[in-house]
């Protein structure tokens, strides 16, 4: 049972002796921890916000809805 606090109380002691000797270090790890989360969090909270996400780029030219006319003088 040892060994599990120990690693529990050792990882702790690194994060703060981390902190004070190499913020940059620390605060990259924090930011780039947060990166899960937020994927989690934010769209349920989008979501109840009201945002509507924007409408799909067309992948085609979109046709006329009429019927199609038959050209003349074009025939070889």
């Amino acid at each position: 049972m040892r060994s599990i606090t120990s690693f529990w109380s050792g990882s702790i002691k690194y994060i703060f002796r981390t902190a004070e000797e190499k913020p940059h270090i620390f605060y990259s790890l924090l930011l780039g921890s947060l990166g899960p989360i937020i994927f989690l969090f934010v769209p349920p909270i989008r979501k109840k916000l009201g945002y509507l996400p924007p409408e799909p780029i067309p992948r085609t030219y979109p046709l006329p809805k009429r019927k199609r006319e038959v050209l003349e003088g074009y025939d070889d």
